[in-house]
């Protein structure tokens, strides 16, 4: 699972890169990349492929037209890199 997403995150980066610098390939519209269930890819506690081109496309997707929205039950457990990049927080808390 791994291997596919950050496969997948890293293509859509360098694919909207290309297409604003060269006009040449790559989606021709801004795109948002939503991950559920975020604390599985996203671990804290190991290191993946995923959460670096997560933290890469939170961290420069923006001026790419690139946008990341992450969901999860669970953010405490999502590595630090990418949550300090987040702008807005929705939380819920069940009493």
């Amino acid at each position: 699972m791994d291997v596919v997403v950050s496969h997948f995150l890293r293509k859509m980066l360098e694919g909207r890169k290309n297409y604003l610098r060269r006009r040449i390939g790559g989606p021709k519209i801004p795109i948002l990349i939503v991950i559920e269930e975020a604390h599985i890819l996203l671990s804290r506690e190991k290191q993946s492929l995923s959460s670096y081109w997560a933290s890469k496309i939170a961290r420069e997707g923006r001026k790419f037209g690139l946008g990341l929205c992450i969901v999860s039950q669970r953010p405490k457990s999502i590595t630090q890199e990418v949550l300090s990049q987040m702008d807005n927080k929705i939380v819920f808390e069940n009493s």
